[in-house]
């Protein structure tokens, strides 16, 4: 007789998301809806694991679904798709979405999921049906690349927040969070013109993919009377179809133009040209004059208060990404980004997916290795109901009154951006025009041993004999005139020896040496030094308190992040060094004795 034991196993049935319908795990973490219950990942609405923890503890938390509900601005007709169902449909082409091949995203307002090729947060249903529907103010359409959560299922919380503080200037983040959308309407333009970033110790730069100067430079000169009371330095345009030998008449009033002409036999997509005013001090650079099987690049450089700053206008007209592309644009960047520089134009990369498109990622990557930071957050480009971030702003000079516009108009399907950096066009050229009155010279105080030793053998034989003497003719100074002129005659004596053997003067334009300054030392990694003293200071100040080693550890990170980046950059600058002195013994013994800190 058999006997056949069936064996019960106790099935856990798992709750799912809400939002991409993946199972909950126990060590996943999860923020839980105060009013339906619904339970959902915190990474699908990009909290991270401390937020989502303190919000279970302390907060109630209402998921869109419920928020919705209580605040409806949506048709009775709007569908949510968001089920647990094995087929769904994308809302914005309204195909079916394969959870296998597709890959999946979620529009933020309504949670409908779609394509992620097809949306990048928000969907057109709830942009029309918002009741704030300016299509500049759109806040879901927004990319701030220091407040994004990394992907954490490569990162556990500890090292998400260090990731997170290592490469985020907070000085950026507010420029982004700050970059607006206007209308040019003459109300809006009129308090632009009065705000504090546009004044005469700023320079105000304009740039538009224009599509082609024939049909519609017009209509920008047409606008630009509206915006009469900004006063723009710099013009750049990319798209210009401009062709060489073709006469034109596209000019600006008290404005010099230089051109990069468009490729011979393209009809449209090429061609970069650059308006600066008669008063500014731009030289073009023939080094930047590159046109490649990827981009074509025209620029040049300006003189101002901080120095010579380098302005790149880039357009990418081939929008493969391979290894080649990103060898050649970082081969710029690294040779243009040691000082202050600006490069802007239509790169065809969306930041709006740098989380999930690797190329993406890896462009951003490209300018974050040298300091350089995003300065816009809006969207630049729409076109067939889609809308992109393609153009954007990268520089390695800001500050606090930095500040970015994008300026919504039908000129073209781009739309163009203004900045205002804190770059005085005439100071630095000021200082320079007097000839040798112009600056003053620079005084080191060298109190060396071996200055300090001629200095004293000096003064010593001096004293010796002054003193000899007073001793030999006492009677010489017993009256106040005749005191007062040996003080004189001691004081006068002792000044010329000190400035004689301890005072060097140094002429900062002429000398090689530099004695206060870095040359690897970029802006952008000297803010992160602030930055990183910030740091310290949060983690001095949290001592005894609960958070005092998460401050700790995000110090340290950032600080050995730091390190390294100062190190690449250090052994980057000598090894471009070295190989322009190739050839060379002399020099390249120079350049030893140079990071060996020796004369």
């Amino acid at each position: 007789m058999s006997h056949s034991i069936s064996l019960k196993t106790n099935e856990v049935k798992r709750e799912n998301c809400y939002v991409c319908s993946k199972h909950v795990y126990l060590h996943d973490s999860v923020v839980v809806c105060s009013l339906d219950g619904r339970i959902y990942h915190s990474r699908c609405f990009k909290i991270d694991n401390y937020s989502a923890s303190e919000i279970r503890r302390y907060d109630d938390w209402y998921c869109p679904l419920c928020c919705r509900e209580m605040f409806p601005f949506f048709d009775d007709t709007t569908d949510s798709n968001v089920d647990n169902s094995n087929q769904m449909f994308c809302v914005q082409c309204s195909r079916i979405i394969s959870q296998r091949r597709d890959k999946i995203t979620h529009c933020t307002i309504c949670l409908n999921a779609a394509h992620a090729s097809c949306i990048s947060s928000i969907c057109n249903k709830c942009e029309n049906h918002s009741p704030n529907n300016t299509d500049c103010t759109d806040s879901s359409l927004f990319f701030n690349p220091y407040n994004q959560d990394f992907d954490q299922d490569k990162f556990d919380f500890d090292q998400d927040e260090v990731e997170e503080f290592c490469s985020t200037f907070s000085v950026a983040s507010a420029i982004l969070n700050d970059c607006a959308c206007i209308t040019p309407k003459p109300d809006t333009v009129k308090s632009l013109s009065n705000a504090r970033s546009f004044t005469s110790k700023h320079t105000n730069l304009y740039y538009h993919n224009i599509d082609g100067f024939q049909t519609n430079f017009t209509e920008f000169l047409n606008q630009q009377l509206i915006f009469k009371g900004i006063d723009f330095q710099f013009y750049c345009f990319v798209e210009t179809n401009l062709h060489e030998g073709v006469p034109h008449d596209y000019n600006i009033t008290g404005f010099s133009a230089e051109h990069l002409f468009a490729i011979e036999g393209k009809r449209k997509g090429s061609g970069i040209s650059i308006f600066f005013r008669d008063s500014c001090s731009f030289k073009r650079s023939r080094d930047l004059d590159i046109r490649n099987s990827y981009f074509e690049c025209l620029g040049g450089s300006f003189v101002t208060d901080v120095g010579k700053c380098f302005l790149i206008v880039l357009y990418r007209f081939n929008k493969s990404a391979n290894d080649e592309f990103f060898t050649k644009l970082n081969n710029i960047i690294e040779k243009y980004a040691h000082g202050p520089c600006i490069v802007l134009g239509d790169f065809n990369f969306n930041c709006f997916n740098h989380e999930t498109d690797s190329s993406v990622s890896r462009y951003c990557e490209l300018f974050f290795n040298f300091g350089m930071s995003p300065l816009v957050s809006r969207k630049t480009h729409t076109f067939r109901g889609a809308t992109t971030l393609i153009d954007q702003i990268w520089s390695n000079y800001f500050t606090e009154d930095t500040s970015t516009y994008v300026i919504d108009n039908s000129i073209s399907n781009h739309r163009p951006l203004v900045l205002s950096v804190p770059l005085n066009l005439n100071s630095y050229a000021d200082n320079n025009s007097g000839g040798d009155n112009g600056t003053k010279p620079f005084l080191l105080h060298n109190v060396s041993p071996e200055n300090y030793e001629k200095f004293g053998v000096e003064f010593n034989s001096y004293f010796a004999n002054f003193t000899n003497l007073i001793a030999n003719n006492p009677d010489s100074v017993n009256s106040a005139v005749s005191a007062q002129s040996c003080f004189t005659d001691f004081f006068t004596t002792f000044k010329q020896l000190y400035f004689e053997h301890i005072v060097e003067e140094i002429d900062l334009n002429s000398s090689k040496r530099n004695h206060y300054f870095k040359p690897w030392i970029t802006i952008a990694i000297a803010k992160s030094c602030m930055t990183k003293n910030t740091l310290y200071n949060a983690w001095v100040n949290s001592r005894g308190s609960p958070n005092e080693t998460i401050a700790m550890t995000v110090y340290k990170s950032y600080r050995a992040k730091l390190r390294d980046i100062i190190r690449f950059r250090k052994s980057c600058y000598f090894r471009d060094k070295f190989t322009r002195a190739s050839g060379n013994i002399k020099k390249c013994w120079q350049i030893i004795n140079e990071i060996r800190s020796r004369p």
